[in-house]
């Protein structure tokens, strides 16, 4: 019992100082406008160094393309998960300084990855056989840096999904489940 208490006040405090409500509110809005919202779980460190786990918004759920096969409601059970993110070149290149993409000269066959001013990076979420969750970033040129192992055992994608009119094509409206 107070091992249980414990743990559920720990949860609460990371979600208050992790920006969970802001993350989930932005995810229900977009599911009661588009039919689908997400949003991400980040770990890093707050400014001592100290691991924290953060939410963070996505604003726009249609750059997120989740696993086509998952059948869970809330799509938990996805083998991969990718999040499109366009980042202007100065971003771009402080993030991942051994890039090759260039928006004056893309690299052949990633056009469409890059637009004047602006690259977009491909976040590739993958959930292996073993059960180890991992990250790898993408330009349209190339992998940037190696792939990175998330400690947990679920891609940290979270989507709020309307209702389903017909669990095979469009989703619709505001209704939690």
């Amino acid at each position: 019992q107070e091992m249980a208490e414990f743990r559920a006040g720990m949860i609460r405090a990371i979600e208050i100082t992790g920006g969970a409500e802001a993350a989930r509110a932005a995810a229900v809005k977009c599911m009661a406008t588009g039919g689908f919202g997400a949003y991400r779980v980040v770990l890093g460190q707050d400014a001592s160094g100290a691991p924290q786990i953060r939410y963070e918004r996505i604003l726009n759920p249609l750059h997120v393309v989740p696993d086509c096969e998952a059948k869970a409601v809330n799509l938990s059970d996805m083998r991969h998960c990718t999040v499109y993110v366009d980042l202007s070149e100065a971003t771009y290149k402080a993030k991942y300084p051994d890039g090759s993409a260039t928006s004056a000269e893309p690299p052949e066959g990633a056009e469409s990855w890059v637009k004047e001013g602006s690259i977009r990076v491909a976040e590739f979420w993958e959930k292996r056989d073993d059960g180890t969750v991992w990250q790898t970033f993408l330009d349209g040129a190339g992998v940037l840096g190696e792939p990175e192992q998330f400690p947990g055992s679920l891609i940290p994608i979270f989507f709020l999904v309307g209702e389903e009119t017909d669990p095979a094509a469009n989703l619709c409206g505001l209704e939690l489940v």
